[in-house]
């Protein structure tokens, strides 16, 4: 072999190893940056999931609430505490509204016009059933003071 050609190897060998170096530099910079995003990435995954939950609770709560008080309208303005309690045991919104004490309030207004029947519930409940934990799994520590409460109102029939 030449000289030419020796120089010419030793040029290509060292080429091949800053290349080699680089992608190695290359590789450590991603993994850096993948494990400095991945929290924030995962933060905000649960954050999301936590979000859609609570979305569906509050749907099924207001579904409860209108159900409750469209039964309750149609059952006539004139029920008693019993029968209210016996309608109210009736309904149920998916694992949401499970317990007739989540409806905490019903109030008849028979002065306005149209007459009309006002339903309230609540996502806590201290009945025998219990709706699920919410959140669950709760890595951000949001469940402790959540509470949502919604109503519905019906206008009766005349």
């Amino acid at each position: 072999m030449s000289k030419n050609q020796i120089r010419s190897l030793c040029r290509r060998s060292r080429s091949s190893r800053s290349l080699n170096r680089s992608r190695g530099f290359t590789l450590i910079e991603s993994v850096v940056s993948i494990s400095l995003l991945f929290p924030i990435i995962f933060t905000m995954i649960f954050a999301a999931l936590e979000v859609a939950q609570a979305y569906e609770i509050s749907r099924d709560l207001q579904i409860g609430a209108g159900l409750a008080a469209r039964a309750l309208g149609e059952s006539g303005s004139t029920t008693t505490a019993l029968q209210q309690a016996n309608v109210l045991a009736d309904i149920t919104v998916g694992n949401t509204v499970v317990d007739p004490s989540q409806f905490y309030l019903v109030q008849w207004s028979k002065a306005s016009n149209p007459p009309t029947v006002t339903v309230y519930v609540q996502y806590k409940s201290r009945g025998l059933k219990q709706p699920p934990v919410f959140p669950n799994p709760d890595p951000l520590h949001l469940g402790s003071a959540f509470n949502m409460k919604t109503q519905a109102t019906y206008r009766l029939q005349s």
